[in-house]
C-alpha cells in the first residue's frame, strides 16, 4: 500500500512540473514559485534527493513570518488595505529574497537566490541582444559547473529585473533589455539600492 502512496505522490509531482512549465509560459511567476513549492514539499514527502539536496530548503522553511490579525476592527479592513504590496524584493548578505505573499496561509513566505544566479542571469541576456524573449528562450539557466539551477530561482531573478526596471514585458509575447542598457553595471546599482532583509 505504500509502495502505491509513494507512485501517487510521485505522478501528483510530475505533474505539477508540466503545471509549472505552462505557468511560465504564460508568464505567472507566482504561481511558478507556488507550484514550485508544492512539487518540492511532495518531493520531501516521499523521500525524494532533489528535495534532500536543496540547501536554500531549510531557509525557506525556518522563514516564512506568519501574519496576526487581532481584533474583529483588523479583520473587516480588506486584505489589499491591512498588507503592503507583494512581491517585495530585498537582499540578505549574497542572496536576493523575494517576499511574497501566501493567500491560502495568509502569511508571507520568502523565496532566496545567491547573487551568483543573477549574474548568471544577466550574462544569458546579455549574450541574447537587445532582442525579445521569452523565459523559455533563456531558461532553463546552467552553471559553470554544468548544473541546473532550480527554475524558481531563475524566476526569482527574473521578476526581480522586471520589477526594477532593468527588464520590460512586451504584453504577452515576452521581455526585452531597454537599447543602450548596461544591464550588468545596471544590476549591481540595483542590487546595492535593495533594502536589506532583517
Amino acid at each position: 500500500m505504500l509502495s502505491k502512496a509513494h507512485d501517487a505522490l510521485k505522478k501528483c509531482e510530475e505533474s505539477l512540473r508540466g503545471l509549472v512549465a505552462e505557468a511560465a509560459a504564460a508568464g505567472q511567476y507566482d504561481a511558478v514559485e507556488t507550484m514550485t513549492e508544492w512539487a518540492r514539499t511532495l518531493g520531501r514527502l516521499r523521500g525524494g534527493r532533489e528535495a534532500e539536496d536543496t540547501p536554500e530548503r531549510a531557509e525557506e522553511v525556518e522563514q516564512p513570518v506568519a501574519v496576526s490579525v487581532a481584533g474583529s476592527a483588523s479583520k473587516r479592513l480588506s486584505s489589499s488595505k491591512s498588507r503592503p504590496a507583494y512581491p517585495r524584493f530585498a537582499r540578505s548578505r549574497t542572496e536576493l529574497v523575494k517576499i511574497g505573499w501566501s493567500k491560502k496561509e495568509k502569511k508571507e513566505y520568502l523565496h532566496r537566490a545567491p547573487w551568483g544566479i543573477v549574474e548568471l542571469l544577466c550574462q544569458r541576456l546579455k549574450s541574447w541582444g537587445s532582442k525579445e524573449f521569452t523565459s523559455e528562450d533563456i531558461l532553463p539557466l546552467q552553471g559553470s559547473d554544468g548544473v541546473e539551477v532550480p527554475s524558481y530561482q531563475s524566476y526569482l531573478c527574473l521578476a526581480w529585473l522586471r520589477d526594477s526596471g532593468l527588464i520590460t514585458k512586451e504584453g504577452r509575447q515576452g521581455y526585452f533589455v531597454p537599447r543602450g542598457l548596461d544591464l550588468l553595471v545596471e544590476t549591481s546599482k540595483a542590487w546595492k539600492n535593495l533594502p536589506p532583509k532583517r
